[in-house]
């Protein structure tokens, strides 16, 4: 069951969280800033907000990280998909030139239950700060927009080269799309700086 725990914690629990700030700590310089006014914002908040306040900051920032494991997990998900599809129907597969919103299915990540109820302490906590405290708030969600901007992007990209890896060992017959994966590097790297893998 560890090796099963260990697992959920890189896939969907918090190591989501630490491995996409690494990556972004390493090639976003705005990043550093910003989680640098995260940090300063969550330990003013430690020491300044009420005992009693419900929700409590921790159920607050856990909220807005189980909002972006879901993003993430959701585009990881999506970029493996597209993958297996492109094996499957390679003359129907042209994801690579769609614009991001496309092939991250921008109308539909988000809106799972996790990300509900995560919005719903998030509200929560924001009605219920002290109102001179609600400066903090800013920080905090900038910090969780870079994650949210950049992650599900970074995510799809890693998907479709863990597939390229697992699927050899899982599907019979499957080759890896060389020129598919070239070219959805290019287009990554293009957009965002840097490749996470």
């Amino acid at each position: 069951m560890k090796t099963l725990d260990a697992i959920m914690y890189h896939i969907a629990g918090h190591g989501v969280i630490e491995a996409l700030a690494d990556v972004l700590r390493k090639n976003d310089p705005e990043f550093v800033e910003s989680e640098k006014k995260y940090l300063a914002a969550v330990e003013a908040l430690r020491r300044e907000l009420p005992v009693d306040m419900q929700p409590t900051l921790e159920e607050y920032l856990s909220a807005h990280e189980k909002d972006i494991i879901s993003r993430v997990a959701y585009a990881g998900y999506l970029g493996y998909r597209v993958n297996i599809d492109n094996f499957h129907h390679p003359v129907m597969i042209d994801f690579v030139h769609l614009d991001t919103i496309d092939y991250i299915k921008d109308h539909i990540i988000g809106h799972f239950p996790a990300n509900d109820s995560a919005a719903e302490v998030c509200d929560a906590f924001y009605r219920a700060m002290p109102e001179g405290l609600k400066a903090h708030h800013e920080a905090i969600e900038d910090y969780f927009a870079h994650m949210e901007c950049s992650g599900p992007k970074l995510a799809h990209y890693a998907g479709y080269i863990i597939a390229n890896n697992i699927l050899p060992w899982v599907v019979p017959g499957y080759r890896a799309d060389y020129s598919q994966t070239a070219a959805f590097a290019a287009e990554t790297e293009k957009y965002m700086g840097f490749l996470p893998l």
